[in-house]
């Protein structure tokens, strides 16, 4: 059997692979001339050409920096500079011994000094980010939290550090991924004394479950520029101006936070790469379906105890994958709201309350699941006449083996999937 492999790389990351693939060539012509006879013509010619080998190595570190600018966590880590300045020493003993110079330039001696500088800073700013980072995990585990650390920044179980090496690198030269967080410490001095700029899920928990908006200010003080993708707030709310200084995350995908009965706030549009929505007693009505479709990406909404609102008279049709529903009272007039969204729509622990006259209006709707709902082999009929249905699960439900046989013969194309 033959293997190819396949390795994709975006810009930067190819420029970093050049640069460290430069670098090694460089280390081999070094060695390779440190083990053969120095050759006069040779040295001459490297001095004659001094002034193109240090423009090169200019360059060279150049490109070093810049990546490093770019590249997530290269700049706060210290990595760039600190690889910088060794590829800049490693370069200068090249040329030097290339040269066979016996004296120190006043231009290599530069040149030296700057390398040596690069170096120390890039030290020093691994040295102070790890302090930040065990200040960050000892005061967030000792208020009830915890932290996920991903050493060296290798996420896949098949790429990590050998467990012996843990030894050598302590939690905080690792980076946090994830970080749950109780909802009292989360406080502005505590953002801006930790490192929060390389997590990338916050989980505020409020273990009293007293429904209070998070700081903003705290909010205000994450650095933008992180890697913060998913936030949740549980037991707690966010308030509008929390919201705002939120959407200015431009990564975020996924937002959990409880509603505590009130309307869902127009800050919301403004998350335009939301994918994922979790909400904890939501008021739906039709100013909320109309906000919700304004999310283009939104991929799954999760509705936990929510409130519907009635009538509803809006034209919006929201495009979601996936409305999940757990909990609350479901009307036929609910349905057919839940209905306008074009996707699948899953009812876990809801009582159903449905009009026997009056079936409900679904037009969207492509598919249902029932878990653990009041459902009856009367209400199943009620959505035998949905036009774009394709499949239907029922699990723990009260519909019988003679119901699930009454509903096929009037959908014959319906996917069926029933639990008892």
């Amino acid at each position: 059997m033959r293997y190819r492999l396949v390795v994709h790389l975006d810009p930067l990351t190819a420029i970093a692979v050049f640069n460290a693939a430069l670098l090694l060539i460089g280390i081999a012509a070094f060695l390779f001339y440190l083990v053969v006879r120095r050759s006069r013509p040779l040295a001459d010619w490297a001095r004659r050409h001094r002034r193109s080998f240090w423009v090169a190595g200019t360059v060279y570190l150049a490109s070093i920096l810049i990546t490093a600018c770019f590249q997530s966590g290269w700049y706060r880590h210290g990595i760039g500079l600190f690889v910088a300045g060794l590829s800049g020493l490693i370069w200068s003993l090249f040329v030097a011994a290339l040269a066979a110079e016996r004296t120190i330039r006043l231009q290599t001696l530069l040149w030296l000094t700057f390398c040596l500088s690069l170096v120390f800073a890039g030290w020093t700013t691994g040295i102070n980010r790890s302090r930040s980072r065990a200040r960050m995990i000892r005061a967030i585990e000792a208020a009830g939290g915890s932290v996920i650390v991903d050493r060296l920044q290798k996420r896949d179980p098949e790429v990590q550090l050998p467990k012996w090496s843990f030894a050598l690198f302590e939690t905080s030269w690792g980076h946090v991924s994830q970080a749950t967080i109780p909802v009292e410490v989360f406080t502005p001095s505590a953002v801006r004394s930790w490192c929060l700029d390389e997590v990338s899920a916050i989980y505020l928990l409020d273990e009293k479950n007293q429904r209070a908006a998070v700081d903003a200010d705290a909010i205000a003080a994450l650095d933008q520029d992180g890697q913060l993708n998913e936030f949740a707030v549980y037991g707690g709310t966010i308030d509008p101006h929390g919201l705002e200084l939120l959407a200015r995350f431009s990564a975020i995908e996924s937002l959990a936070f409880d509603c505590d009965h009130s309307p869902l706030d127009r800050q919301i549009t403004q998350f335009t790469k939301l994918e994922n929505l979790y909400l904890t007693n939501p008021i739906v009505d039709d100013v909320f379906i109309e906000r919700i479709d304004a999310l283009p990406k939104l991929y799954h909404l999760a509705l936990t105890d929510p409130v519907f609102a009635s009538p509803f008279a809006t034209s919006a049709t929201p495009s979601v994958e996936i409305v999940y529903v757990s909990g609350g009272k479901i009307e036929t007039g609910t349905l057919s709201a839940l209905g306008r969204f074009q996707g699948a729509l899953a009812l876990s622990s809801c009582r159903l309350s449905l009009s026997r006259n009056e079936p409900p209006d679904m037009p969207e709707t492509i598919g249902i699941g029932f878990y653990q709902c009041n459902l009856t082999d009367e209400m199943l009929m009620q959505f035998s006449a949905l036009p774009k249905l394709k499949w239907l699960s029922i699990h723990s439900g009260n519909v019988t083996r003679s119901g699930q046989e009454a509903f096929h013969a009037l959908q014959p194309n319906v996917a069926m999937d029933f639990v008892w």
